[in-house]
């Protein structure tokens, strides 16, 4: 049986700011992700609001996985005000 390098958890949208966040040298917001990611031709967003879709698919990731006994894939990065920053979790295989 061939490996699944997808899990039916994961959609285009998570995959899309996985990519954006391993170029990326500093955390970014969610719309610095998802600005990213649609410049980059990775997603095209069909909804009016990408941003909201993005941020609860990171949300919903990281609580599956600490809910599954895993570390999040995503860090959060808390900043000055109600800023919120993600970046990858490079210890996660």
């Amino acid at each position: 049986m061939a490996h699944r390098w997808w899990s039916p958890h994961v959609n285009a949208f998570e995959l899309a700011a996985i990519q954006v966040l391993r170029r990326s040298k500093q955390p970014l917001t969610v719309r610095e992700i998802t600005e990213r990611m649609i410049e980059q031709g990775l997603v095209s967003p069909a909804g009016k609001t990408p941003e909201r879709s993005l941020y609860t698919i990171i949300l919903r990731s990281n609580r599956r996985a600490e809910k599954a006994g895993r570390r999040p894939g995503f860090r959060v990065h808390r900043g000055l005000g109600k800023t919120i920053k993600y970046s990858l979790d490079k210890t996660r295989p």
